[in-house]
């Protein structure tokens, strides 16, 4: 099965903005399908999930064990080095931000 990261990049917990819904929500509806973590800042303790939670990490090396990364936007020295690496990535422009 395929390993997908979902990253947030806004607070997920008891209290979401809509960009941190939409990533909880996306990862929920990916885990129907697929092996899903969704990396993410704020409170998660609470949280019930069918998917691995775990706090952000913005170093490549945690990204590769992943077939696929799915994020809002992610700093740019991150994207070069997840861009030759052998994951394949998908920008969710929902709310296209740059930093």
């Amino acid at each position: 099965m395929a390993r997908v990261l979902v990253h947030a990049s806004d607070d997920v917990g008891a209290e979401m903005s809509s960009s941190g819904i939409r990533s909880y929500e996306l990862a929920r509806e990916l885990a129907r399908h697929f092996d899903v973590t969704l990396m993410a800042p704020g409170d998660l303790a609470g949280l019930e999930a069918a998917f691995e939670l775990r706090p952000p990490a913005l170093r490549p090396g945690e990204f590769l064990a992943f077939d696929a990364v799915v994020a809002q936007t992610l700093p740019p020295r991150l994207m070069r080095a997840l861009a030759h690496a052998d994951v394949n990535l998908v920008f969710d422009l929902y709310i296209p931000v740059v930093h």
